[in-house]
């Protein structure tokens, strides 16, 4: 019987010890969780007006109480429309929100460089405008290459990459960008 309660009694402590681990784990997961939750926000909110002609964007926790639960919900409002889920956004429109959240995130914790495909098909010439003019003034801590057939993209370059076929033989072409 005595050994029995010893027994109880180190299990008792440990289960104590690694519960209070598991909270400390936790607590701290949590809150770096929310610290950069709420600066991956703010991010969005100047971002996403910068290139969507004025629209608004914001994230928003499902479970404010345990966010590892329930997950997030983006909510964007275009200029001059209502407000909506990604889900019932054209595509132009999923295009600009799914922009700024990768570059929320890219403001967060920032990467040495990035390959954007055609990341400009479903936007019109003035998205596409401010796009370029947005990705030309963030390149400085990055690069970015990006795969586009847009005029106003290849204008803001600082170097072109083109590549063709020519009787089976594929060919490069490169050219400096003299404006930038």
């Amino acid at each position: 019987s005595n050994s029995l309660n010893s027994i109880n009694r180190k299990l008792f402590y440990k289960k104590n010890f690694f519960e209070k681990i598991y909270f400390s784990y936790h607590n701290q997961r949590l809150s770096d969780y929310l610290s950069d939750f709420f600066i991956f926000d703010s991010n969005l909110k100047i971002i996403f007006p910068l290139i969507s002609k004025g629209g608004v964007m914001e994230i928003n926790l499902i479970d404010s109480i345990d966010p590892f639960l329930e997950g997030i919900v983006l909510s964007v409002k275009p200029p001059e429309k209502t407000w909506k889920t990604i889900s019932y956004l054209s595509g132009g429109e999923k295009t600009l929100s799914s922009l700024a959240v990768v570059f929320s995130i890219q403001e967060l914790k920032s990467s040495s460089w990035y390959l954007l495909d055609e990341i400009d098909a479903a936007l019109d010439f003035r998205n596409v405008t401010k796009l370029s003019t947005y990705l030309m003034l963030h390149s400085n801590n990055s690069q970015i290459l990006i795969v586009s057939l847009r005029n106003n993209i290849l204008a803001n370059s600082n170097h072109i990459l083109g590549i063709y076929k020519n009787f089976g033989e594929t060919k490069l072409v490169s050219f400096q960008n003299s404006k930038n």
